[in-house]
């Protein structure tokens, strides 16, 4: 067929209204629903006070990114010249609530349907179902061990497709034992001192959602021993980050590295035996999708070092999820 395409991109949420020109008695039109939020990092624990041999608090779980989408179509429908349509692009899932201190992050919300209507004659012509669902919440961090296992409990990992969080490491209590390293939650690895290590997954493809890239999120450190007696506690576990929903430009923007980035996990807090130990820090929160992509998880919170006879440290909250990216509705015609 002969003529000029004229092209409309809808991309932002909301409604839009088109008048069908005339000499145009069809359209072809390719779109996608919003995707979904992501979950919320949980709270990390607080450590121990315990004279005996404290363990520091578990980091809290990264929330799990949301849903990622990709567009669907073209598809030809009749329109007749002079009617107007409705144009609905679904909006992105809410990113889940962050987790406070020692809780779980909560589930990101799904992301809305996408359509078109002829408004002339309230006739539907094409509907893009309800996006795909939100990420999980993290789940919470726990308190370390007490007397001779004085290790922080584990700390989250993040979502399907992010770098590990680090662990602190607490140690063996005072009741004589030899001061052996239990490791304070899982994640990268971490020296005696508590430093985290970043290590990465590869990405994978779910449910047929093209894969995302690694995760650049670095693992978080885990809280600083204290001799042998207050452990560190453990660091949060990285919110993971979305797969890739559609990869060309739309109105003179590109996608970027940052959309759907999960957050990185709080670091644990130091250990300290006789003074006052060391809170952990707060999870990042994720960030939002664009391109079809699902919005980031938060980060999971940092938990507390631990105290023998001062004062045990605070665990930290969670970061927030980020939202879904908004759908997407495509139009195109031939005139002349």
């Amino acid at each position: 067929m002969s003529g000029t395409i004229v092209r409309r991109i809808y991309d932002t949420a909301g409604t839009s209204t088109l008048v069908i020109p005339q000499g145009v008695s069809r359209i072809r039109v390719t779109g996608a629903p919003a995707a979904g939020g992501g979950g919320g990092g949980s709270g990390g624990a607080a450590g121990r006070l315990d004279a005996n041999g404290a363990g520091g608090g578990g980091g809290g779980a990264g929330g799990q990114a949301g849903g990622s989408v990709y567009p669907t179509g073209p598809f030809v429908l009749p329109v007749t010249p002079g009617h107007s349509l409705s144009i609905v692009v679904g909006a992105g899932g809410a990113g889940g609530s962050a987790g406070s201190a020692g809780n779980d992050g909560n589930n990101g919300s799904p992301g809305a349907f996408s359509s078109i209507t002829n408004s002339t004659t309230a006739v539907l012509l094409y509907k893009w179902q309800i996006g795909t669902i939100g990420g999980a919440g993290g789940t919470a961090g726990h308190k370390g061990n007490q007397g001779t296992t004085g290790g922080g409990a584990t700390g989250g990992s993040g979502g399907s497709i992010t770098t590990s969080g680090g662990a602190g490491y607490g140690y063996t209590g005072s009741f004589g034992a030899a001061a052996a390293p239990i490791a304070g939650g899982d994640g990268g690895g971490v020296n005696v001192n508590g430093s985290g290590t970043a290590t990465t997954q590869a990405p994978t493809a779910t449910l047929g959602v093209s894969a995302g890239v690694p995760s650049t999120v670095a693992g978080s450190n885990g809280g600083i021993k204290d001799g042998t007696v207050a452990g560190g506690g453990g660091g949060g576990g990285p919110g993971g980050t979305a797969g890739f929903g559609w990869e060309w430009p739309l109105n003179s923007s590109t996608p970027s590295s940052t959309q759907g980035l999960g957050g990185a996990g709080g670091n644990g807090g130091a250990a300290s035996a006789s003074g006052t130990a060391t809170a952990g820090s707060v999870g990042s929160a994720g960030n939002t999708g664009a391109f079809g992509r699902g919005g980031g998880g938060g980060g999971g919170g940092g938990g507390g070092g631990a105290s023998n006879t001062g004062t045990n440290g605070a665990g930290a909250a969670g970061g927030a999820g980020g939202a879904g990216s908004p759908g997407l509705v495509v139009i195109e015609w031939v005139t002349g």
